[in-house]
């Protein structure tokens, strides 16, 4: 496939291999690694495609039992991934499909509890501080360097005594301006939605 317009995508549910104008979906369990160095990819049993894996990603994972959906991202443009040391929070991105790697330190003592770049250059996190009931009290920063620097630009909703966010609060960037987050109840049955347009600094309830 050297010679081909070869892309690889992974989500949560599959991989998707897209060979020129052809895409083929493999699900996890259709999938067999081989020791460290390669991933089969099968269909109906029946090996298919075999992807090298060449590159390893930097950074010290040793104290990470797991990485929830939203502290990575893997996407055409952007792989990045959060982790947290005693020296801080970082982030290791690959702008080339992992070619190649960076580590950036990100400004924040709490948790990211998401990580969204909607481009490789600009790029958000949701961390959270300081948990009270059903609140959480935090910050969205943002870049517009690849992580290199990072501005606090929004600390949550007016709740009558103060800005939070929700403990069970999501957020999605669609581009580099537009984006959405959650405000779920305590139970988490009910979600108020609010939008931003001008890159986080101010959100409305949808």
């Amino acid at each position: 496939m050297a010679n081909k317009d070869t892309k690889l995508y992974v989500d949560s549910k599959n991989i998707r291999l897209k060979i020129n104008d052809k895409e083929y979906t493999f699900e996890f369990d259709d999938c067999v690694q081989v020791r460290e160095e390669a991933i089969i990819l099968n269909s109906n049993k029946v090996p298919r495609y075999i992807i090298a894996l060449t590159s390893t990603v930097p950074g010290d994972f040793s104290n990470i039992d797991s990485i929830e959906d939203d502290q990575y991202q893997i996407s055409e443009n952007m792989i990045v991934f959060y982790y947290k040391t005693t020296n801080g929070n970082f982030i290791v991105y690959s702008k080339d499909q992992g070619e190649s790697w960076q580590t950036e330190k990100i400004p924040s003592g709490g948790n990211i509890k998401s990580i969204k770049f909607p481009n490789a250059d600009v790029g958000y996190i949701l961390e959270f501080s300081d948990e009270v009931m059903s609140d959480d009290c935090g910050a969205i920063y943002k870049t517009t360097n690849s992580g290199i620097s990072w501005e606090k630009v929004y600390t949550g909703i007016y709740n009558g005594h103060d800005s939070s966010f929700s403990t069970g609060t999501k957020m999605v960037f669609a581009n580099e301006n537009v984006g959405f987050i959650t405000m779920p109840d305590i139970q988490g049955e009910v979600s108020d939605l609010y939008i931003t347009k001008d890159g986080g600094v101010t959100f409305e309830k949808e």
